[in-house]
């Protein structure tokens, strides 16, 4: 643990269920975002819940670079506009190719998997991904994809949700 900061103290998790893995690092700095990355960690994951709230003092290009996700969700209310998410972060995740999910514009957002098939869904649009491409060093990290939408199927899976209270 990083002293002096007791966000970086939180339960930081990654759910992996077949091919998809979802991060919740809580409200990490980019202190201790950077310790992840020098301590090796496998961070790859398809879904990334903004750490605090896409603030400025977290959501380092290194961090995104390190877990590479399709979707980058932030919890934030609506009344937090301009401090949460900090304004630059939607052009970084443009530049890095990340999809961007605000719950104080998409409303709820639902991730849904059956460890094949990837279902996000918001007050707005629904997307399906299929499964991911297979890596060509043939290990287990995913690679990036940027499929289109796909028919919505029903399907057996696990679902986290994020709100504006969070997860």
């Amino acid at each position: 643990m990083i002293k002096g900061s007791s966000n970086d103290a939180g339960l930081i998790l990654q759910a992996t269920l077949g091919s998809f893995d979802v991060l919740l690092p809580g409200d990490i700095s980019r202190k201790m975002e950077r310790q992840l990355i020098v301590e090796g960690r496998e961070l790859t994951s398809t879904v990334l819940l903004a750490p605090h709230h896409g603030s400025k003092t977290s959501n380092s290009a290194a961090f995104f670079s390190a877990v590479a996700p399709e979707y980058l969700v932030v919890s934030a209310g609506r009344k937090t506009t301009g401090h949460f998410p900090h304004p630059g972060l939607q052009r970084q995740c443009e530049e890095a190719e990340i999809r961007m999910l605000t719950t104080a514009g998409d409303g709820t957002v639902r991730i849904d998997t059956d460890g094949k098939w990837l279902t996000v869904s918001t007050y707005r649009e629904t997307i399906t991904t299929g499964p991911p491409a297979a890596p060509p060093d043939g290990g287990r990290r995913r690679t990036p994809s940027r499929r289109g939408r796909l028919p919505l199927r029903e399907r057996e899976g696990r679902a986290v949700t994020v709100d504006d209270d969070g997860v």
